[in-house]
């Protein structure tokens, strides 16, 4: 849902900015804990020509991983995985010529850690809002994006993307 609403709405508009096309191809696995799905539908999208694969698709994507893993090691065409909930830079370590490389593009973040404090100082403050939908995004800290292994300019639009969503300037879509 709104993982693949924003993914998309970015590679729209990145798209648009460099004068480029590019196509999304938006596949569900069905299950967040079936690594041979995630395996098979990396297998099938990255045969199709894919560059990346982002995944939200929790234990599946360890499925994604080891077939761009062994891609990669393979020596084909190098191959991108965008990790997501954590970090996953470790999980895109290979060996290729003697020397360690990564393929994890970047990972989104979720953070869990700044809406568990965030709900636990309003309820110390007697302001815990029960029953009520509350939204943490980048204004709040609640996502954020890592640097892995972006390009300078790249992190320099992600930079520039994120002031307009916070600002208001930019409104990520929700649904897809």
């Amino acid at each position: 849902g709104r993982f693949e609403a924003g993914y998309n709405a970015g590679v729209k508009a990145a798209a648009k900015d460099l004068g480029k096309e590019i196509t999304v191809e938006n596949q569900y696995a069905g299950d967040f804990d079936a690594p041979d799905r995630g395996r098979s539908i990396a297998q099938g999208m990255y045969g199709q020509g894919a560059d990346v694969i982002y995944h939200a698709s929790g234990g599946t994507g360890s499925g994604i991983f080891q077939e761009a893993k062994a891609r990669n090691e393979a020596g084909s065409d190098k191959v991108w995985v965008i990790g997501v909930d954590s970090d996953q830079s470790s999980e895109g370590d290979y060996q290729k010529d003697g020397k360690t490389e990564n393929f994890t593009l970047t990972s989104t973040l979720k953070g869990v850690g700044t809406v568990a404090h965030d709900l636990a100082q309003k309820a110390l403050d007697g302001e815990f809002p029960g029953g009520e939908h509350q939204a943490y995004g980048l204004k709040e800290d609640g996502v954020d994006l890592t640097a892995g292994n972006l390009s300078d300019d790249a992190k320099t639009a992600v930079d520039q993307a994120k002031e307009k969503i916070v600002s208001g300037e930019i409104d990520v879509p929700e649904k897809p």
